[in-house]
């Protein structure tokens, strides 16, 4: 058996909410929705089951992720290391910025 591969997505607007569509319907192989965020709380309302986060600190540090999907608009993308990520020191995490 493969192993399931965890998402968590930043940005669950449009573009983000199409992935977390994607994983929840199941339409990616060997794939599931492991935790969201967005710094629009009222988000957190669609998604019941999934831990979700408002400060991508947490998100990165406090969930269990292989692969994170960045999907916010373009003028507020950042870094890796602007993302909380610098000091994850060889977590394996996959960043993938939509």
């Amino acid at each position: 058996m493969e192993k399931l591969i965890r998402y968590g997505i930043i940005g669950i607007g449009g573009m983000g909410a199409n992935h977390a569509n994607l994983l929840l319907q199941n339409k990616i192989n060997n794939a599931c929705l492991a935790s969201v965020c967005d710094m629009n709380k009222s988000f957190a309302n669609n998604f019941a089951d999934i831990p979700f986060y408002s400060n991508v600190s947490d998100f990165f540090n406090k969930e269990k992720i292989d692969v994170a999907i960045i999907a916010t608009p373009h003028r507020k993308k950042k870094s890796g290391n602007d993302l909380g990520t610098k000091g994850s020191g060889g977590s394996g995490k996959c960043i993938n910025y939509m």
